[in-house]
């Protein structure tokens, strides 16, 4: 059997929970610590990242998330 584990950064870690359950399914399993969310459905897990607009996604980038 396969699992998937999958990271995806949003920018506000409630919205992407309501985005995440009602539009796939995923139930939240838990919030291990702030701004962080696991959520499953099936065999597949999703763990929602809270990374604010703007922010850089590497130390040596010049590059900023956009949403």
């Amino acid at each position: 059997m396969i699992s998937v584990s999958v990271s995806v950064d949003v920018p506000s870690l409630a919205d992407g929970i309501r985005f995440y359950t009602a539009a796939f399914g995923f139930t939240k399993v838990s919030e291990p610590i702030p701004g962080i969310a696991v959520l499953r459905t099936g065999d597949a897990e999703i763990l929602l990242l809270e990374k604010h607009a703007g922010s850089k996604p590497a130390l040596d980038t010049r590059d900023t998330r956009r949403y």
